[in-house]
């Protein structure tokens, strides 16, 4: 909804200077083991006239599952690519 539109506003945003990952890890609450996983990428066209492309990797979990944050993240970094950051909702 609203949080979605805005995410989408704030990633093309940044992606047209800086060609990053992005990561984005959102807490839930609620009960049962909740782990929920998508990858996209976004292409836009910069001011300069080129395309400039970005992963996108949504991660879903619940305090039951936060824990294994870490290493998920920490397995897809590259060291040549740019890494964004954003949390929604408290750990």
């Amino acid at each position: 909804p609203e949080v979605q539109r805005e995410i989408d506003e704030l990633v093309t945003a940044l992606c047209i200077s800086n060609p990053s990952r992005f990561f984005v890890i959102q807490f839930k609450n609620g009960g049962g083991s909740e782990l929920k996983t998508f990858v996209s990428s976004r292409s836009v066209l910069a001011r300069v006239g080129h395309q400039i492309c970005s992963e996108e990797v949504h991660l879903s979990v619940n305090a039951e599952t936060a824990y294994l944050v870490p290493n998920l993240l920490f397995s897809l970094f590259a060291s040549d690519v740019p890494v964004v950051l954003m949390v929604l909702g408290d750990p």
